[in-house]
């Protein structure tokens, strides 16, 4: 049975973003990068450019898009639990590295 492409979105244009999008590049018969997210629009523009895709610079505006399948989170960590959550909540899956938050409370 055919696989249904995962339509991922990256979240935050940080060092690390190039090396998360190589790794879903290699499997492009599995997913496919259709956004990314960043609240600097000039960050954004450059990497929608890079991976031909639409951007966004308001991660809420991206949650709404119902197309999205997953969202990588690669926020600063103290930001990493709330945004998981709102991920989470908007039913979509969440690639989230540690830490899920900076204490326990």
């Amino acid at each position: 049975m055919p696989h249904r492409k995962l339509k991922i979105t990256i979240l935050d244009t940080v060092l690390i973003t190039p090396n998360h999008a190589a790794g879903f590049q290699e499997v492009p018969e599995l997913a496919e990068i259709i956004a990314v997210c960043d609240p600097n629009r000039e960050n954004a523009e450059t990497l929608a450019i890079l991976f031909d895709t639409h951007l966004y610079t308001d991660y809420r505006d991206m949650l709404a898009n119902r197309e999205i399948d997953l969202v990588d989170v690669l926020l600063p960590h103290h930001q990493h639990n709330p945004v998981a959550l709102e991920v989470i909540a908007s039913r979509k899956h969440l690639l989230l590295e540690k830490p899920v938050a900076v204490s326990y409370e």
